[in-house]
């Protein structure tokens, strides 16, 4: 279900995997992010599965809904697009000379734009900006896999721009802008219209364009140039932080013995461990890391917020474990910090797992 997405870890410096579901299997998807050590998961649903998403609380991973996306859809042997709005527009395809333009101009259409990048709080927003542009320059010269990008300009600088994909039946619009200063004017109506004449005379037999659901504008445009909303998508993202951290993760070998108060061993996994074994384990784990944040990283000062703790597999008395803990965000500026508590069995599956939410001092 998820694949690696090589473009937004690099860009936004976490392990990143990406996946399309049309039923969420939290199970499955949990195996996945634990084999693969992902940090986020981006997953893609149908919003009439949204009630699945619940289903996630039992992986132990934290997860946020983080957008919704209209999906429109208009048939091009049905359709007959309507002549431009502004008679002296001019749209071209972008070549490699009018990507800086190109850049600069996608950067001033999308500013303030919010998707599903910027829900997520670990991603610095300046990241999510550099998407856009990064995104629409993709288009430019790559004609050859069916992808195009065109600029529209008024005998001036560039006021527009539309990035599309297409095959011999079906186009999409994947990313469309305007100049803010250009905005109104319908330029976009213009940029929709020339992209439909375009497929239409290719052959193609329908166009699809998706945007943010709280996107109005686009889409009250889309229903006048002859699309129809035909569903709607939610994308998930499991922030699960299993590889990155910013300082050197503390890894420590951890026992427990089984004392009168922590109980036994229950025979067999569908159990797990007792109990009272079980809170006992927890509470040893949780002293080690708060001495550990406390006298090694973030330091003395460090105040606990808040954190959740999942058991993944059973842990048993007298048993040799690997307690690692990393920092997949750190904000010393500001003070802020969350760790990633790992406990692993011989085998290194992981058996606990934590999330702790830190605050310290900035320090002088």
């Amino acid at each position: 279900m998820l694949s690696y997405s090589e473009i937004e870890s690099e860009r936004f410096g976490f392990r990143i995997y990406r996946g399309q579901a049309a039923e969420l299997d939290a199970a499955a998807i949990s195996r996945e992010i634990v084999e693969q050590e992902v940090d986020i998961a981006m997953i893609r649903m149908p919003s009439s599965r949204q009630y699945q998403v619940a289903s996630l609380v039992d992986t132990g991973f934290p997860f946020i809904v983080a957008d919704a996306l209209a999906c429109y859809r208009v048939d091009l042997t049905q359709h007959r697009p309507q002549s431009l709005r502004n008679r002296d527009l001019s749209v071209v395809p972008c070549q490699g000379e009018h990507l800086p333009t190109l850049k600069q101009l996608v950067r001033e259409a999308f500013q303030g734009y919010r998707n599903h990048y910027s829900s997520n709080p670990l991603l610095r927003q300046a990241d999510v900006l550099d998407a856009f542009p990064d995104w629409a320059s993709r288009y430019v010269g790559s004609e050859a896999q069916g992808r195009t990008c065109w600029m529209a300009t008024r005998g001036g600088p560039p006021v527009g721009f539309g990035a599309c994909s297409s095959d011999r039946a079906t186009a999409i619009g994947v990313l469309f802008g305007v100049a803010p200063s250009a905005q109104g004017q319908g330029i976009f109506s213009d940029l929709i219209r020339f992209c439909q004449q375009h497929f239409r005379e290719q052959g193609c037999r329908e166009m699809l364009y998706s945007t943010q659901i709280q996107n109005v504008t686009a889409q009250t445009a889309l229903v006048r140039e002859g699309f129809r909303l035909h569903g709607a998508h939610s994308t998930v993202h499991v922030n699960s932080l299993l590889s990155r951290s910013v300082v050197e993760p503390c890894s420590l070998d951890v026992s427990l013995s089984a004392g009168p108060s922590a109980g036994g061993a229950v025979p067999g996994d569908a159990g797990g461990a007792d109990p009272g074994f079980c809170l006992a384990f927890q509470s040893y784990v949780n002293r080690t890391v708060g001495r550990y944040y406390a006298t090694g990283f973030p330091g003395a000062d460090t105040v606990l917020l808040g954190g959740s703790c999942k058991y993944l597999k059973p842990v048993r008395p007298n048993r040799k474990y690997a307690l690692t803990i990393s920092f997949p965000f750190v904000d010393a500026e500001q003070g802020a910090y969350r760790s990633a508590v790992k406990v692993k069995d011989s085998v290194g599956s992981i058996c606990l797992l934590a999330y702790h939410d830190l605050r310290r001092r900035p320090q002088d």
